[in-house]
């Protein structure tokens, strides 16, 4: 049975969820996660240099780190989670046969939802690209490596991740944590973004392939292309055209208010005048 576990991927805002869910079925996390955290940030460079390796060797000096991780594994099942891991998994595996990554993915559609919720200053461009780096190399990963690791979406994933692994690696998984994502229906933010999705053939490319090797894969060819596509940029352009009158009244209310703030600081200094001429007189 595997009891040491790696939990990478493209999810950074979701991991705290992740890490709650496994806890909760009694898989801890590691006391020498903070140790291997510092030797990954040494190891593997930040920002854009990232993406220039096909992966990073882990040096002699942090084989240590390894060894404790397996020590501790003996007595619990624990686990390390960390978005970098994968750019380390490779040699890792190399060094550890004993070993199960679990490698989460996201629809770039939810990644530009989450982000425009987060900040609302950010570049579409950027954000696929990265992306699409990111989940290129996880895929190629797991492909060489699908003995060891199994590939998941994050959307829904506690079913599908606890009969697997209690059905291949005989955990006693019981407790789900994660509620199950109600159906709603799509709305113009959404339209936009899948409409981008659909149009960026290198993302949409790739993560098809994600869903064509994930554990619950969850991508519909026919929720891309909206049936009524004449109707939603109808919406849109009401939407736009209602802002902008929106955005006109708004300037004409906040004229009129300052226009009766002169007034009434006009009326008030005539009244003090007109107290100060009856007081003398």
């Amino acid at each position: 049975m595997q009891k040491k576990i790696l939990v990478s991927g493209f999810v950074l805002d979701n991991f705290l969820e992740i890490s709650s869910f496994l806890e909760k079925n009694q898989i801890k996390r590691a006391k020498i996660e903070k140790k291997i955290l510092h030797m990954l940030n040494t190891i593997v460079p930040s920002g854009e240099l990232i993406h220039l390796a096909q992966g990073y060797k882990i040096q002699k000096m942090y084989h240590c780190l390894l060894q404790d991780f397996d020590k501790e594994a003996k007595e619990k099942e624990c686990f390390i989670s960390d978005r970098n891991l994968i750019y380390i998994a490779e040699d890792w595996i190399q060094l550890d046969q004993n070993i199960l990554f679990i490698l989460f993915y996201e629809s770039p559609v939810e990644v530009l939802k989450q982000k425009a919720c987060l900040n609302d200053k950010f570049y579409i461009n950027d954000i696929l690209n990265s992306w699409l780096k990111y989940n290129t190399f996880l895929l190629d990963f797991y492909k060489k490596n699908r003995e060891r690791s199994i590939l998941i979406n994050y959307k829904d994933f506690d079913v599908a991740l606890c009969k697997y692994l209690n059905e291949k690696y005989y955990f006693n998984m019981v407790k789900i944590y994660k509620e199950n994502s109600s159906i709603k229906s799509k709305n113009l933010f959404d339209f936009l973004l899948e409409y981008m999705l659909n149009s960026n053939e290198k993302c949409l490319n790739c993560y098809k392939g994600l869903e064509g090797y994930s554990l619950n894969p969850n991508f519909n060819s026919n929720d891309l292309p909206f049936k009524n596509l004449e109707s939603e940029i109808i919406n849109l352009f009401q939407i736009l055209k209602i802002s902008e009158i929106l955005s006109i009244k708004n300037k004409s209310l906040l004229d009129f208010i300052f226009e009766m703030q002169e007034y009434i600081e006009k009326l008030y200094y005539q009244h003090g005048n007109c107290l100060k001429e009856i007081t003398f007189k």
